[in-house]
């Protein structure tokens, strides 16, 4: 295979990299594993590299600085600006979380106690409590990625007695704006001022750090995940198995 071909192909596999991990977000698989991509830009480097010593052409040695950029840019994007510091969280399981009450996306008020009352899972017929899914913001691609995770499984969230609530720093507008037209059916919190996100000890900067909490429907926290990185968020898988431990 020779200099030219070789080029090609460590420019076909950026490519690749760099479309594949843009149209698949959305994918858990893809979304958690932003290792792979980075992964595909060391393979990228090292063809281009193959390139440059067999033909030392000028666009083999372009490829081969293109595929660095991309390969330094990406890890450093990922394992080092996306990374959030593991927070020592006051906030533990068998523990009774902060009450609050925060707008929806009406902007109508919401206590906790609403949350976890048997009505507020409509169709359920055991209620077993509610999962506050802490988020950074509607633009959030990451976030709203696992959103859509959760509306693909709403009915069984529905089913199994637990109701999914997002928080985060989204003013109600935002928030309604955001389910109309990404189809969201399940419950967004406002809280700009990151009041109850800094009770959670999930404040990340100016916004929240990913996290799920599970209470169960006497407000005990049963199950919780916080994420050491922005892209790495709870499968619904992860989310449905912890409630299968609900009593």
């Amino acid at each position: 295979m020779g200099s030219g071909w070789l080029t090609a192909l460590s420019a076909l596999v950026s490519a690749a990299a760099i479309a594949t991990y843009s149209l698949l977000l959305s994918v858990p698989a893809v979304r958690n594993q932003p290792e792979g991509y980075v992964a595909a830009f060391a393979i990228a480097t090292v063809i281009a590299g193959l390139a440059v010593a067999l033909g030392r052409r000028w666009y083999a040695w372009t490829a081969l600085i293109l595929s660095l950029v991309l390969l330094l840019g990406g890890a450093t994007f990922n394992f080092v600006l996306a990374r959030i510091p593991q927070t020592q969280t006051t906030l533990r399981e068998g523990e009774r979380p902060p009450d609050f009450t925060l707008p929806d996306e009406t902007g109508t008020p919401v206590p906790l106690a609403a949350l976890l009352s048997p009505a507020a899972v409509s169709g359920a017929s055991a209620p077993k409590g509610v999962l506050l899914v802490f988020s950074m913001y509607a633009g959030c691609r990451a976030c709203n990625s696992e959103y859509r995770g959760i509306q693909q499984h709403l009915a069984e969230f529905t089913a199994m007695g637990v109701r999914p609530v997002v928080i985060s720093i989204d003013s109600p507008d935002v928030s309604r704006t955001l389910s109309r037209e990404a189809g969201y059916t399940f419950t967004f919190l406002s809280d700009p001022s990151l009041t109850v996100i800094r009770r959670y000890d999930v404040a990340h900067g100016d916004a929240a750090r990913p996290a799920e909490f599970l209470l169960d429907s006497n407000g005990v926290v049963r199950w919780r995940n916080l994420t050491t990185s922005m892209f790495v968020r709870a499968r619904p898988e992860q989310m449905l198995e912890a409630i299968r431990t609900l009593h």
